[in-house]
């Protein structure tokens, strides 16, 4: 089954992104964009592609994430989305990627200054931080709202 693809191009603001359990999903932003979501396929791989200036934040449930490229001053707040694994394969600049709950970080190739927080005690096998770039345990428990 294909991918299917999302393309966020330009300004954009967008905070109903519903994604459903059908198949892998890639999801792009380029530009100036405000995403949020919810996502359901605990079977399928979701793949994000950020570059420019904004915010994605996406709940729910996932079986694999990969960031394949965040550049610029991008903030990727997957908090509360749970997944078996993730990978992040090349974040640069002042990109912050938050990753919830999650059982293996399998890749983290970070550059510049790009930071990686994580909450809970995933298994990380390969990481690379280069320049002033970093990983590190986000403590704070996240607040659900009332």
């Amino acid at each position: 089954m294909k991918a299917r693809k999302i393309w966020y191009r330009g300004e954009q603001q967008d905070d109903s992104l519903m994604i459903g359990n059908h198949s892998d999903v890639e999801l792009h932003a380029t530009g100036k964009f405000e995403i949020a979501g919810l996502i359901y396929c605990p079977r399928y791989t979701l793949k994000i592609s950020m570059s420019g200036t904004g915010k994605v934040t996406l709940r729910g449930a996932c079986k694999r994430i990969i960031v394949e490229r965040i550049k610029g001053d991008c903030i990727l707040d997957i908090r509360e989305l749970s997944s078996r694994e993730f990978q992040c394969h090349a974040a640069q600049g002042t990109a912050r990627i938050q990753v919830g709950k999650t059982k293996l970080i399998s890749v983290a190739n970070l550059y510049e200054q790009a930071e990686l927080k994580y909450t809970g005690r995933p298994y990380i096998s390969r990481n690379l931080a280069k320049g002033s770039g970093k990983i590190e345990r986000h403590l704070q428990k996240i607040k659900k709202a009332a």
